[in-house]
């Protein structure tokens, strides 16, 4: 099958009337573009043009090559602008999970790139925990989230984020350890903590501290942090959970200090393993797979 490309050229030639011509428009050489015409003469094997000192003129294959061509560009044409009317016109829901994670941050990004190539798709957006998110997706309400590793790749289809979440202490503005740059397992040893209810979480907060035994110092567990927040600021307890997860009003009174040795977490997208119906759901997908890494460096 000819490459459509010779054919645009083939248009282009006889619509400037010589090759010179023709090559400055199509930002080619003249003897590149020689070879190209050589080459259509030779997949249809017939004389396509007869050359003139300054034009040239079409032979009858010629002409009856010019017909055709005209009609097949203008077909694939009228092909693609319909391929773009679908994408266009495709409509629908999706329903977003989001933890309190940096991995957030793309969520703008995502949703208004997507936007502006598909804008009858509408969003829901929900702040949940991570186990919550991976819950409604294999229920079927989410279709969609940004959860914190670890994830289990059996259940899941994951797209790994630029986006790390640091672990901190959270405490009172005027508590001794805000003297401190970095919050060691000895330095919370007898304090009475909040850390987050996730099984995952729990182990590798022990494994930081090297004991199980920090655990009985647990005195809340929770799955949203301004509820972390609200406790810390009252004198309950100190806050084990993600640098910035604890909201903006809280700045007054509380403040943070990075566990050493630091442990972090890697957002992700995560959807179910499964067939995709949601036409709309199957190219947020594609879009992602083709775009991710370009949208955060372009942001950040």
């Amino acid at each position: 099958m000819v490459d459509l490309r010779l054919l645009y050229y083939f248009i282009t030639v006889v619509e400037a009337g010589n090759v010179s011509k023709a090559a400055l428009k199509l930002h080619l050489t003249q003897p590149t573009l020689t070879r190209q015409l050589q080459q259509l003469e030779e997949i249809y094997g017939s004389k396509l043009f007869i050359r003139g000192n300054r034009k040239i003129t079409l032979t009858k294959s010629g002409i009856i090559l010019k017909k055709r061509a005209l009609e097949i560009l203008e077909l694939n044409s009228k092909l693609k602008q319909e391929i773009n009317d679908v994408d266009l016109n495709i409509s629908g829901e999706i329903v977003i999970g989001s933890g309190e994670t940096k991995g957030s941050h793309y969520l703008p990004i995502l949703i208004n790139n997507f936007n502006k190539l598909y804008p009858n798709v509408t969003f829901k957006l929900f702040t949940t925990s991570s186990n919550d998110s991976k819950e409604k997706i294999n229920d079927g309400i989410f279709d969609i989230a940004i959860a914190l590793e670890p994830i289990d790749k059996n259940l899941f289809n994951i797209k790994q984020l630029n986006f790390k979440d640091e672990w901190v202490l959270y405490m009172k503005k005027d508590d001794p350890l805000a003297s401190k740059k970095v919050i060691k397992p000895n330095d919370i040893s007898n304090l009475p903590l909040g850390i987050p209810y996730r099984k995952e979480v729990k182990e590798v907060f022990t494994n930081w501290y090297g004991s199980e035994k920090i655990l009985d110092n647990v005195v809340l567990t929770f799955d949203i942090n301004s509820n972390l927040g609200i406790l810390v600021e009252s004198g309950f307890c100190y806050g084990i959970t993600l640098d910035g997860a604890i909201e903006n009003s809280f700045l007054n009174t509380l403040t943070y200090r990075p566990l050493s040795p630091k442990i972090t977490s890697s957002a992700c997208l995560i959807w179910k393993k499964s067939i995709i119906t949601n036409n709309a759901l199957s190219k947020l997908i594609d879009y992602i797979d083709s775009n991710i890494n370009n949208s955060i460096k372009d942001k950040y």
